[in-house]
């Protein structure tokens, strides 16, 4: 049964079971497969669409603890799902949740992104060599990340996450950066490194000497501004 599956495709391809869910459905109307044969087909599209169905509630529950905070269980959702056999290509959804569990957990993300590129790197098709090479670029990305973090946190001492985190490379991106006093030893808080930039927009209200002109104060005031209520719970 099915010798002629090799010929139409050119490949090595025996089984049913070795061809894509779209490559069976072109098939079951065709004029050279025979009923016994149409059966075979119907039977794996409805075995696939069964295990489409449990692949697909694996990963809606993987996003809602996502999206509840609960990583670690997301995670093991996500394993879970990627043990299954699968007949088609697996989307690419799949691969960035993994990285964005990865990142919003704070746990390395290398692992995922190199999962994605060993999958991608494996099939062809225009769509999967860009998907590779979008996953190979955002690698790359994410290291260049990894590293200015490790460097960030080296220059404050005190812990950088959540929202100090955001606070910090918001603040980093500013000219008031350059000038406000930093003192490693000193500014063991989120608090003190607030004043400090306080400070220097005094001083140029105030008509002090100051390295800031309107347009960099107004940066700077717009950043104590938004970073207030951070301050206060410190």
């Amino acid at each position: 049964m099915f010798k002629w599956i090799k010929n139409i495709w050119k490949e090595e391809k025996s089984s049913i079971s070795e061809l894509s869910t779209r490559e069976l459905l072109s098939m079951v109307s065709e004029e050279f497969v025979n009923n016994q044969e149409q059966i075979s087909i119907l039977n794996e599209l409805s075995k696939r669409a069964d295990l489409t169905k449990i692949l697909k509630d694996i990963y809606d529950k993987a996003s809602v603890c996502y999206k509840n905070g609960e990583y670690e269980k997301s995670l093991n959702y996500l394993n879970e799902y990627l043990t299954i056999p699968k007949f088609d290509t697996m989307g690419a959804y799949v691969f960035n949740l993994i990285i964005e569990v990865c990142i919003a957990s704070e746990t390395k993300a290398d692992w995922a992104y190199d999962l994605a590129i060993e999958y991608y790197d494996g099939l062809s098709g225009e769509n999967e060599e860009r998907w590779l090479r979008e996953f190979e670029a955002r690698k790359i990305d994410y290291e260049k990340e990894i590293i200015y973090m490790e460097e960030l946190r080296s220059r404050y001492n005190f812990d950088l996450s959540g929202e100090t985190l955001e606070a910090i490379v918001h603040l980093e991106r500013l000219k008031v950066n350059e000038y406000y006093f930093k003192d490693y030893s000193y500014q063991d808080s989120f608090s003190k490194v607030y004043n400090a930039v306080k400070h220097e927009v005094e001083l140029f209200n105030e008509g002090e000497e100051s390295p800031l002109n309107k347009t960099t104060c107004k940066g700077a005031n717009s950043w104590l501004s938004k970073w207030g209520d951070l301050y206060k719970s410190y």
